[in-house]
């Protein structure tokens, strides 16, 4: 327990070596005291003072074990005979060798001592009476000395620190070193460095009264706890010899009870037998044993634990034959229970796996099932569903897997829809303007027919649709997107966009052939003008309007030159490609190879193709709630 003690003492000594900007020791020859050059040190290194004849060679070391270094005069400076000059030169070499070595130095000491406290060593201890524990509030004895040459340099120490005073800049700081020698109770105050060498003895004195008061203010609790540890450890050293004394006389007289044949037993020591509360508390301990520090929790443990020794042969050969046969018996009934166990386990496994394979046998069922009834919706009508999620717009169902087809609002572009007669154009214009109604994205429609507005009768009633019908009507229409286009164009500037961001404006034409037609037969003085304000309208909608947020919907039967201009196809990005003569469709869809060659096409089913992203997709349109559908065409 003590050696414990004493490795936790030391432990805190040599993690805190602290500051050694000591003067070195200086030896003008290399006899008496002064360390051999060929000695083990911790550090050592060779320097010179001077040049030529008058160079002398020095050699610094740190002796191993020690906290101060040296100095040693190895060469020249033979022609130095004088005291004065002698000693001159040996302060030279001391500031020298402060200066260049201090860090070389304060490393050494460090790593020797860590290499003490890692491989469990201290130094040997104190002899002599140990100081009992200072009483509270009671002053430090302290000795004090000038000049750190005749300071006592212990072995070890159980406290040391370092401080500069004065602290208020009254004058160039002095650096002290306090420090408690271990088994002492009176604190050693030296000067570290600092010192002119000029003050007088009551200079000295002064000094000593004011700074003394640091140590007896700001460490007196830490050196008072150092002398009241070391006390315990020795104390805990007498506690420990007659603790082990008596449980070796209780364990003696329960093996001559075994001998005899009778039952003993050991008594509870450690709760017979206690060390004093004030040696428990110096240790930091709150109980008894375990409430002890770590370090000595350990040592209280292999001291408490001592075994008993054999009670007979006889007994002795009985105990084990009986404990052979328990441990046969016990041997065979962990087998059993082993083997009852893998069993289990085994049928746990197999009822696992069975468990598994039905789950995913009815997984794939289930994906089949899925499967087949998305492919089978593309046998028959698919009724539209309702939008999927804010500003989403279903485009129809894809006819290579059944899912449906869904894009932003945002990636609605100006947009053509073509096909034949009966091909279904009617029935996703009709899809399309069924959702558009219902976006909170969609601020207007403008839905163009003039074939007398029958087209678009289902929308007489929506208050973000505006039905035109006549000519006339389509020309002032244009007229006022234009006006929108201006607005929102300014506005555009004035907030820095790009894109307009707030609600959009559709204008939707069925039959786009229709209006070319009356802009194309345009003759006449009034009529002519007129025409050509339209078209150049419509050529710059479409150029320019969706970055405005207004977007062009034009559906036609065949979109050649005469029935659409090419500056207003050119610009329809979007395009919608139901059954149509395949040479017709090559001019709508860029002339990409499609699977289903256009003509072939069924009722209802189109191609989708964004010519700006070159995304294509065979698509089979989606019938809005209440369309009522031809007679002779389910899609028409």
């Amino acid at each position: 327990m003590l050696k414990a003690f004493r490795d936790w003492i030391a432990g805190t000594i040599c993690k805190e070596a602290g500051y050694h900007p000591l003067l070195p020791h200086a030896y003008w020859d290399q006899g008496g005291n002064a360390p051999n050059e060929w000695e083990n040190h911790e550090f050592k290194d060779y320097f010179s003072i001077g040049s030529g004849y008058s160079k002398i060679d020095f050699l610094y070391c740190l002796p191993f074990l020690k906290h101060r270094p040296s100095v040693v005069r190895v060469g020249g400076g033979g022609q130095f005979t004088g005291t004065v000059a002698i000693q001159a030169l040996a302060r030279e070499a001391q500031r020298f060798a402060r200066a260049r070595y201090e860090k070389q130095t304060v490393a050494a000491i460090l790593s020797w001592q860590q290499k003490v406290h890692d491989a469990g060593q201290t130094l040997d201890a104190i002899d002599g009476p140990v100081p009992a524990p200072p009483l509270p509030g009671s002053a430090l004895s302290m000795d004090q000395y000038w000049s750190p040459d005749f300071a006592p340099e212990p072995a070890a120490v159980s406290f040391q620190a370092y401080f500069d005073w004065p602290e208020d800049g009254s004058r160039k700081p002095l650096q002290f070193r306090c420090y408690l020698p271990l088994g002492s109770a009176t604190v050693i105050l030296t000067v570290n460095h600092g010192a002119t060498g000029h003050e007088s003895e009551a200079e000295r004195h002064a000094i000593f009264a004011a700074a003394s008061k640091i140590p007896a203010q700001r460490f007196a609790h830490q050196i008072a706890a150092a002398i009241t540890r070391y006390w315990a450890a020795r104390e805990l050293e007498k506690f420990s010899a007659a603790f082990r004394a008596a449980v070796e006389a209780d364990t003696n007289k329960v093996i001559a009870e075994f001998k005899a044949g009778r039952h003993a037993q050991l008594r509870d020591w450690l709760n017979e037998m206690k060390p004093a509360p004030r040696i428990l508390a110096a240790l930091g301990a709150t109980g008894w044993p375990n409430q002890l520090p770590p370090q000595l929790a350990e040592r209280v443990a292999q001291h408490a634990q001592i075994g008993l020794r054999a009670a007979g042969e006889k007994v002795l050969q009985a105990e084990t034959q009986a404990r052979k046969v328990a441990e046969r018996a016990a041997q065979r009934a962990a087998q059993e229970a082993e083997h009852a166990r893998k069993k289990t386990l085994e049928a746990e496994e197999d009822a696992r796996r069975a468990l598994e394979r039905a789950k995913q046998k009815a997984e794939w069922a289930k994906q089949e099932a899925q499967e087949k009834a998305r492919m089978s919706r593309l046998e028959g009508r698919i009724p539209l569903a309702p939008p999927a999620g804010e500003n989403m717009l279903v485009m129809g169902t894809r006819v290579r897997d059944g899912f449906d087809f869904v894009i932003p609002l945002r990636n609605l572009q100006h947009t053509l829809v073509a096909g034949v007669n009966g091909s279904g154009k009617s029935v996703m214009l009709h899809s399309l303007l069924w959702q558009l109604e219902r976006l909170p994205g969609v601020e207007k429609l403008f839905l163009v027919d003039l074939k007398g507005g029958v087209e678009f009768i289902d929308y007489i009633d929506c208050p973000k649709a505006e039905i035109i019908s006549e000519y006339s009507a389509v020309v002032a229409l244009i007229d006022r997107v234009m006006v929108v286009l201006e607005e929102r164009q300014r506005v555009m500037l004035e907030k820095r966009w790009k894109n307009w961001r707030l609600g959009r404006i559709f204008v939707v034409i069925d039959e786009y052939a229709e209006l070319q037609s009356k802009i194309d037969t345009a003759r006449s003085k009034e009529d002519k003008p007129v025409a050509e304000r339209l078209s150049a309208n419509l050529e710059a909608i479409a150029r320019r309007a969706r970055a405005l947020g207004v977007v062009l919907v034009c559906s036609l039967q065949k979109p050649t030159l005469d029935a659409m201009s090419s500056a207003v196809r050119a610009n329809l990005n979007l395009r919608l490609c139901f059954r149509m003569t395949n040479a017709m469709a090559s001019s709508v869809l860029d002339s990409i190879e499609t699977g289903v060659r256009p003509s072939d096409m069924p009722p209802g089913r189109f191609y989708y193709y964004d010519s700006s992203r070159g995304e294509i997709e065979h698509l089979q349109g989606q019938i809005k709630p209440g369309l009522e559908l031809a007679e002779d065409d389910d899609h028409e």
